[in-house]
């Protein structure tokens, strides 16, 4: 029989996680850190190591395990050799160690029946495989399968639950849990990245080498293996951070637009803002942004950021508002709407490179969060967009609602321009 040296087979970066016992085992890394092989070689060898062992493998949608963990699992057992003593199956999606019958077992959370239902024929529900954890929304869906992994087990057996992942958001419940405290026998929490890959080829190098360069925000993720948003998923990737005088740019032509998003239990925003039409650049030079604001504050505060005497374009749907605004000497007009203007706003902004100056955090931490939402059905994203961090972003559309509505805009004054 040959004999095959794991080593050769995991490579390096991973000692720590292959050695460790404890009941959870979370791995966030970048494209290509081989996080995702080696826990699926890890379950294989664990189950054959342990006979009267089981696995759960979970993701949030079913279907995408077919061409995911099946496979890497599949890949697994022919890496190491074995293949021959497993089988796996589609219908229904499992794999099986055909001299004990032991199981692994495929689920999503989109239909939680199936999660606690699983009753193993052979020995004990031991592990489980969270793969992109981060795409797990509701932390009480991996309770439950914790939970599910219960009972006394035999001498020298252990519980351990594995998460892997990307990343993208750092919203995740994965963070505080598992990532913001220390290690203990309990827990180990882990990053890894391409670096460790030995595998890798200098094509593949080649690549984080460009990134790094080429986007940063998003090499942060896939290449450094640090919190962030998912790249595919971030409406707006086209932006910066820079500290420029607006009272300069705006001597040099460019022409000044303000919007404001009024809310009343969310956010209110008015964003301050130049346009370089030449150059597709969209400056953000001033913010404010409350919850809970009455109009005279508001009235107030755009006083306060010399927006008195600019046009300033406010939300349709709120006319009362624009009334009081325009009673208070403001300049207030309607943002103009139309059949799909909230996709041709985003879509315009889109269009442009959006410099922010760094004292306006609100509106960068809105860009770091404004996402598309993914269905619950596919996992795939869709055309909508998440409410909660659009506040700033929607302030600033209706700022050049008239361009992306093709309405002719009147001159606007320049007297708002001092930060």
């Amino acid at each position: 029989m040959a004999q095959i040296r794991l080593s050769e087979k995991i490579g390096k970066g991973y000692e720590e996680f292959w050695h460790f016992k404890g009941r959870y085992l979370a791995v966030k890394g970048s494209r290509g850190s081989k996080k995702s092989t080696t826990a699926a070689m890890k379950i294989i060898y664990m189950m054959m190591k342990y006979p009267l062992s089981n696995t759960i493998v979970l993701r949030q949608v079913f279907n995408t395990h077919r061409d995911s963990t099946w496979k890497q699992l599949k890949w697994a057992t022919q890496n190491l050799g074995v293949e021959h003593l497993w089988t796996f199956t589609v219908s229904p999606l499992e794999a099986t160690y055909n001299p004990t019958g032991q199981k692994i077992y495929f689920r999503g959370c989109d239909n939680s029946l199936s999660i606690t239902s699983i009753t193993a024929p052979v020995g004990f529900l031991t592990y489980l495989w969270v793969e992109e954890a981060y795409q797990i929304l509701n932390e009480d869906d991996f309770n439950k399968v914790d939970m599910s992994m219960r009972g006394e087990l035999p001498p020298g057996y252990f519980k351990q639950c594995i998460f892997t992942f990307n990343p993208w958001n750092e919203q995740t419940w994965l963070k505080p849990r598992f990532f913001d405290t220390p290690n203990d026998e309990d827990k180990l929490a882990m990053t890894t990245t391409y670096r460790c890959n030995e595998w890798l080829g200098p094509d593949d190098i080649a690549i984080f080498e460009r990134m790094k360069v080429d986007n940063p925000i998003r090499f942060r993720v896939e290449g450094d293996g640090e919190w962030g948003m998912d790249p595919e998923g971030l409406v707006f990737t086209r932006w910066e951070t820079r500290d420029f005088d607006p009272l300069t740019l705006s001597a040099s032509g460019l022409e000044h637009r303000a919007g404001m998003d009024v809310g009343w239990v969310d956010p209110s925003a008015i964003i301050d803002t130049l346009y370089d039409k030449a150059n597709k650049t969209i400056y953000i030079f001033n913010e404010f942004y409350k919850s809970g604001c009455q109009l005279s504050e508001l009235a107030e505060n755009i006083e306060k950021m010399n927006l008195k005497k600019t046009k300033l374009y406010v939300d349709a749907a709120e006319p009362r508002t624009i009334q009081f605004f325009k009673s208070e000497g403001i300049n207030a007009v309607p943002c103009i709407k139309g059949k799909d203007s909230v996709k041709a706003g985003i879509m315009f902004l889109q269009d442009h490179l959006i410099v922010v100056h760094p004292k306006c955090t609100n509106f960068i931490t809105e860009l770091k969060n404004f996402s598309y939402i993914k269905s619950k059905q596919t996992g795939e994203y869709t055309e909508d967009t998440t409410h909660e961090w659009s506040h700033a972003i929607d302030a600033c559309r209706y700022g050049y609602s008239d361009i992306y509505t093709n309405t002719k805009l009147k001159t606007i004054s320049k007297t708002a321009l001092s930060l």
